[in-house]
């Protein structure tokens, strides 16, 4: 540790094995690289643990923004899932455990059965949690106490005329693009749950920050999608406005996001094709 030249206060070295030392744990020693590069570009400088705690807590609020939202698509989802399986076959949450219920002609009855399985242990102990016999009829109570990997693999496994239905309320008709995006999300999920540095994101196929907006404009309906966007903005450029160091080009390219908004509507949306 050492002292900056301007003010009484301890700044970090970026050597991961000393932020380990000190007790950071990984995702702050991430939020310390990326931060670094932002502020300083390719020359190494410490940096203060103002600085840090000032990127940790603007990552915190957008953990919360994008959980929010994540949160909506889920409960959507999980809601339309369980609307179908329901008409389709019958009321009870059984009718997830039943394998001919799902498009065993498309996708392994290896996989199928581990979906099952899952759902199973999850029913069971649903039904523990609230004293339920099995009969009773708690299908979508049931669905909304799934987690979203299991839901989202429940829509993957599905027969095509429930995808299609589901589907219908997105105003999406590809079935294998809807797939891609709702997969996508879960990763981007669980990479939230990490409490990882969002605009550093990445996924399996270097998707980036921009990609999920652009996933998040097809599923949430508009007037919460464009509230939600406006939020976003709102929290960067009071974060950049409070942080004047910090190079808010690099930002904004770090995410791969537009500047503005309007630009995102004009010239991201409309030539969006989703890389898989």
């Amino acid at each position: 540790m050492i002292y900056t030249s301007n003010q009484n206060e301890l700044s970090f070295s970026l050597q991961p094995s000393a932020l380990a030392v000190q007790g950071f744990p990984p995702s702050m020693i991430q939020y310390a690289k990326i931060l670094q590069k932002l502020i300083y570009k390719d020359h190494v400088f410490p940096i203060s643990h103002t600085e840090l705690i000032t990127f940790y807590h603007f990552n915190k609020q957008l953990h919360a923004l994008f959980s929010e939202i994540l949160l909506s698509f889920q409960t959507s989802l999980n809601s339309l899932i369980a609307h179908y399986f329901c008409i389709r076959f019958d009321h009870s949450p059984e009718s997830y455990l039943d394998i001919e219920h799902y498009a065993v002609e498309q996708i392994h009855p290896k996989h199928i059965m581990q979906l099952i399985h899952k759902i199973s242990t999850s029913y069971q102990v649903f039904t523990e949690m609230y004293h339920l016999s099995p009969s009773y009829n708690s299908t979508w109570h049931f669905t909304h106490t799934l987690p979203f990997d299991i839901t989202s693999d429940i829509f993957y496994c599905s027969k095509s005329t429930i995808q299609t239905l589901i589907m219908k309320h997105y105003n999406l008709a590809d079935q294998r693009e809807f797939c891609h995006i709702v997969r996508f999300l879960l990763e981007f999920h669980i990479y939230c749950q990490k409490q990882q540095c969002l605009p550093a994101f990445r996924s399996t196929h270097n998707n980036c920050l921009v990609t999920v907006l652009c996933c998040l404009h097809l599923v949430i309906p508009q007037k919460e999608f464009r509230h939600f966007l406006s939020d976003f903005y709102q929290l960067v450029y009071t974060f950049l406005k409070n942080f004047p160091i910090l190079d808010a080009h690099m930002l904004f390219e770090l995410m791969k996001i537009p500047q503005n908004s309007d630009s995102l509507f004009s010239d991201i949306f409309p030539n969006f094709i989703f890389k898989t």
